[in-house]
């Protein structure tokens, strides 16, 4: 009998659960549509730096202290020892570096954000993960191929010349030709400029020196077993690395700047989500009240405390587990839209199917189903105080005025507090201070939410006076 005053009560009134809701679906979709945002770009990136370092064995660089910027560049002298390896089938020297392609307006390429990356041209297709799809390779000091994206973009065609800072300064070259990294020609808005390798060395300072060293096997030779022998011949401040783990940590470079995106997304989320469980608190607080006398009718028949709190919680269930459902399909759906937004603003992300992983559907479900639930505790606790009698009489249940009243001030100087402190302590870090600001803000909107009673009623009075007094002249 429970569940099914439970589900008549849940139709009954439509709009309240449409609202309720559409609180939930819009934080659902949120969580959901950041992660398969997320993972589909991951995916997209790991599968482009396979593929386009496949033939890489073994990578040579220095080792790392504290960052990848303080890698030390390798000595050209070096290349001659990797050479001699046994099962080194080719090795050569890869420089890379900042290069910025200057637009046809004077102002930089590309987008805001992505990097603007640079590269000195290798002629083995092994060890380039550049791909030539119109024109030429670089052959001359003044030469440069970059990516099909910033060259439609700014209208480049093969032949133009085209203004690039790099580390050494602003100077043009000729543009020889278009090329893709791997097949794709989509790194999330970063430019790509090559250049011969003599002219990315001073390009990029690197005169006498590499970025890395790319090697090859030979036949048969596995790549761990090559970067053991290749590691056993370099100095300690050298290490030799698979290709497979020198691609994953490029990509990893290029997920981050993605999963800024998705925290960004993420924080939309939670304050939907947080907006929301107040949304659901309020519609259940007042479907409470409005059912003062069905509950003590229930109360009346028999109807223990607990079925009581059982039949509205299994309202906000149903509620959570609906709402969830479509906030997961509307989250995918989002995703969806977000990849095609990125191709609008100039960052199309590499060919890959979305990719729906069961966490984030369990994550959309679970998050949903969790803040609709605890949202709607309090009012099915009030509604179990519902006494008997309120059968035949109006009985407004209260609780204690002064402590909510404390509690209310007591949150909201709180939440002052912490925002104050994140804003004018001697922190340093931003993060440091978004860790104090944060929960502050959260603070702060509850205390403040919790007080709007105490200053509604006498505002509304203020405000009704003039009004009042009209009335009383009019009627005089």
């Amino acid at each position: 009998m429970i569940l099914r005053l439970a589900v008549r009560n849940l139709l009954a009134s439509k709009l309240r659960l449409f609202l309720t809701s559409l609180a939930v679906v819009l934080g659902v979709g949120f969580v959901v549509g950041a992660f398969v945002l997320g993972d589909t770009i991951n995916s997209a990136f790991d599968g482009v730096f396979d593929t386009a370092n496949a033939g890489t064995a073994v990578q040579v660089r220095g080792v790392k202290t504290v960052s990848e910027a303080d890698r030390q560049p390798v000595p050209a002298d070096l290349l001659p020892a990797v050479l001699a390896v046994d099962g080194v089938r080719t090795a050569e020297g890869e420089v890379s570096g900042t290069a910025q392609i200057i637009g046809t307006d004077g102002t930089p390429a590309g987008i805001s954000g992505p990097p603007a990356l640079g590269f000195g041209w290798s002629d083995d297709a092994d060890l380039n993960p550049l791909r030539i799809t119109e024109g030429a390779a670089p052959a001359r000091p003044g030469d440069v191929v970059i990516d099909r994206t910033t060259a439609d973009a700014e209208r480049f065609t093969v032949g133009d010349r085209i203004r690039i800072i790099t580390a050494s300064g602003s100077a043009e070259y000729t543009m020889t030709g278009i090329v893709a990294f791997g097949t794709a020609n989509d790194l999330v808005g970063a430019t790509l400029a090559a250049f011969t390798v003599g002219t990315a060395q001073r390009a990029f300072d690197s005169a006498g020196r590499f970025t890395t060293l790319g090697v090859t096997a030979d036949p048969g030779v596995p790549d761990a077993e090559l970067a053991r022998r290749v590691q056993a011949a370099l100095p300690a401040t050298f290490e030799a690395v698979t290709g497979a783990t020198a691609s994953a940590e490029a990509s990893d470079q290029f997920k981050g700047f993605v999963d800024i995106f998705r925290n960004f997304l993420l924080a939309f989320a939670a304050i939907a989500l947080f907006v929301g469980s107040f949304i659901i608190f309020n519609a259940f607080k007042i479907t409470v009240a409005q059912r003062t006398r069905q509950l003590g009718l229930m109360r009346a028949v028999g109807a223990s405390s607990g079925q009581v709190v059982r039949s509205v919680l299994f309202e906000a269930a149903l509620i959570g587990l609906v709402a969830s459902v479509i906030g997961v399909a509307f989250g995918v759906v989002f995703a969806a839209l977000l990849r095609v937004g990125f191709g609008l603003v100039g960052a199309s992300l590499p060919s890959t199917t979305l990719q729906v992983l069961p966490r984030s559907i369990i994550a959309g479900l679970v998050v949903g189903m969790v803040v609709t639930f605890f949202s709607a505790l309090v009012p099915a606790w009030k509604a179990s105080r519902v006494p008997p009698i309120a059968a035949m009489h109006d009985v407004q249940l209260t609780g204690s005025p002064r402590m909510r009243l404390l509690v209310s001030i007591a949150l909201t100087g709180l939440g002052i507090g912490l925002v104050l402190l994140g804003l004018l302590a001697p922190l340093g870090a931003l993060a440091a201070r978004f860790s104090l600001i944060g929960p502050g803000a959260v603070l702060l909107f509850i205390g403040s939410a919790m007080l709007t009673q105490y200053v509604a009623r006498p505002l509304a009075r203020v405000i009704g006076a003039p009004i009042s007094r009209e009335s009383i002249s009019a009627t005089s």
